[in-house]
């Protein structure tokens, strides 16, 4: 005959108390006058205990308590059915032995789950991402993916997020996530569309190495924005000319004023000008393979951007790309380059446009964009200015290329007289 009680321990007739005032409810099971308890793991106040079978906590949280325990001992009765139903006799040893068995299979089970969870924890798996991206990738972009990161954990801060699973980035977290960055960091559509590229990115990275990502992730609606597309901005051929000769007093401003003119005469990426060594100067040329592309990069070299090269001996002093983008504003600004320029930009959704001095809106990247332009602008084609600076042609038309009035007049003049 076996039978099952819900009890806490007594000695001496008297309760078994704990330090904290506690007492921990067991459940009896006796088996021909052979008994074993098992815990419940309930522990309540000795005043909220009560001798009743049905209901044996009382006092605040109470239904929780009662329902957790009469689960158990509804848990220790079926593995006494399933002890019988197999020809066992459900003794107290084989009911310890049994439940000791399907602990320990629920305890692997958990530390499994967990396994899983930290595996597929978006943070974790992005830091793995980052230090593989620091083999592979430039320092810049690497930067770039790390402030995504940042504001993953900002997200998650904010919406009280404990753990994030690289699963449960779907739809559902890529809105969330937008209205979070517009809203709360103040976030251009551009700037949201970089996020969501490097989140890509590293969704792409990690199901590459078996790990599996929703499928959301593959919708047409999981997208980075894109903004209206910019008119390319450069300096024109006078204004390159007056910023060339503008004699600077400070040294940051000298250094600077030679690595854009030199970007201006060569087309040469800010990462690529940083890693220009004097093998790479070969007579009157630069040849080199473009870090970004691995493409080859031949550049015959301007008598402006030979002087340049000749006064740091073939070695252009190593500056903080950072501090370069910085200073140029300041240097542009100092040489009177402060025409202004408009600037289009998506921002919730909507078109904007900003009228700005050129200065402001200069970077390095528009160094490339002036020495594009001046190019095709003088009659070099777009398939040698492609190989120059190793790009296609069709991007170099679409992304790089700006056309001034006076050609626009002078060309209309040649067609139509």
């Amino acid at each position: 005959m076996a039978t099952f009680k819900i009890i806490i321990k007594k000695a001496k007739r008297e309760p078994v108390i704990l330090d904290d005032g506690t007492v921990t409810i067991y459940i009896k099971y006796t088996h021909f006058e052979k008994s074993s308890l098992f815990s419940t793991g309930v522990r309540v106040s000795y005043e909220d205990w009560q001798d009743d079978q049905r209901y044996p906590v009382k006092g605040v949280g109470k239904e929780s308590k009662n329902r957790r325990i009469n689960q158990f001992k509804s848990y220790l009765e079926k593995l006494v059915g399933d002890l019988i139903q197999k020809g066992v006799e459900p003794t107290t040893k084989n009911l310890k032995a049994i439940n000791a068995h399907q602990q320990e299979q629920a305890k692997q089970k958990e530390e499994q789950e967990i396994r899983k969870k930290t595996e597929e924890n978006v943070i974790l798996q992005y830091n793995k991402f980052l230090e593989y991206s620091l083999t592979c990738k430039e320092k810049s972009t690497v930067r770039t993916l790390a402030i995504t990161k940042h504001k993953l954990q900002k997200f998650m801060a904010y919406h009280k997020i404990k753990t994030l699973s690289v699963l449960e980035i779907d739809l559902s977290f890529y809105d969330k996530f937008k209205k979070f960055l517009s809203e709360k960091e103040g976030n251009s559509d551009h700037t949201i569309g970089n996020r969501i590229i490097s989140l890509k990115n590293f969704l792409h990275w990690y199901e590459d190495r078996g790990g599996k990502v929703h499928l959301d992730t593959k919708r047409r609606a999981f997208k980075a924005f894109r903004e209206t597309q910019p008119v390319p901005i450069y300096l024109t051929k006078d204004e390159l000319e007056t910023f060339a000769n503008v004699d600077f007093q400070e040294e940051h401003f000298k250094w600077v004023q030679d690595y854009f003119v030199f970007q201006c005469n060569t087309g040469l990426r800010i990462g690529d000008m940083l890693l220009l060594r004097p093998h790479h100067i070969k007579g009157d040329v630069i040849e080199m393979i473009s870090e970004k592309t691995s493409k080859r990069i031949f550049v015959p070299l301007t008598p402006k951007a030979k002087e340049i090269l000749s006064k740091y001996d073939n070695r252009l002093p190593k500056k903080l790309k950072h501090r370069y983008n910085l200073y140029i504003k300041d240097a542009l600004k100092i040489a009177g380059i402060d025409s202004l320029v408009e600037i289009r930009r998506k921002f919730q959704g909507k078109d904007q446009t900003i009228t700005v001095p050129k200065y402001e809106a200069i970077s390095s990247h528009n160094a490339v964009k002036t020495f594009i332009t001046l190019a095709l602008q003088a009659g070099i084609s777009p398939k040698t200015v492609a190989e120059i600076t190793g790009k296609t042609v069709a991007v170099i038309i679409k992304h790089y290329y700006g056309s001034n009035e006076d050609q626009l007049k002078a060309e209309m003049a040649k067609a139509f007289g």
